[in-house]
């Protein structure tokens, strides 16, 4: 089972009260979609961590998205939900009463994993030869760079 107990958060993010089939803040046209997504993240045998990563931040664009469905909305809806995500992540840090903006990383998953998920919406084989649809391919998200300097490192004595 682990201690993070995946399988549990995957079951409450999909199921539970606050989950995709009870949110009455996602279409149900988005419900669907996410649903299937879920079933082929499983068939795909992506590992439980992953599934629910995925999922959970799926669930929160499509939050965001609101009442748009995924295969009609436009750059400019997508460029918006990334916005809103910004201030949605300062909100539910600043209950956690933790300081500052989500990280550098937080918010390159968060556009990857929009961006994968758009490429299997779309039925792309290979988004990095075929190219990702024209919604989400305007997305470029680097690795943060890291902060590290050298005078930080301990030096031998």
């Amino acid at each position: 089972m682990g201690i993070y107990r995946y399988e549990r958060r995957l079951t409450l993010a999909i199921e539970g009260p606050e989950g995709i089939r009870q949110s009455k803040l996602i279409l149900q046209e988005n419900k669907t979609r996410l649903l299937e997504y879920a079933e082929y993240l499983k068939a795909a045998r992506k590992s439980l961590p992953r599934q629910d990563k995925l999922i959970r931040t799926l669930k929160t664009y499509a939050t965001l998205l609101g009442p748009i469905p995924f295969k009609k909305a436009t750059k400019k809806d997508v460029v918006h939900v990334m916005a809103k995500a910004e201030d949605h992540w300062k909100t539910e840090l600043s209950k956690k009463h933790r300081p500052g903006p989500a990280s550098d990383y937080t918010r390159r998953d968060f556009q990857e994993i929009v961006k994968m998920f758009y490429g299997w919406l779309f039925d792309v084989e290979d988004p990095r030869h075929e190219g990702y649809p024209k919604v989400v391919s305007w997305i470029h998200s680097k690795a943060p760079k890291s902060k590290l300097k050298a005078s930080d490192l301990l030096a031998p004595n």
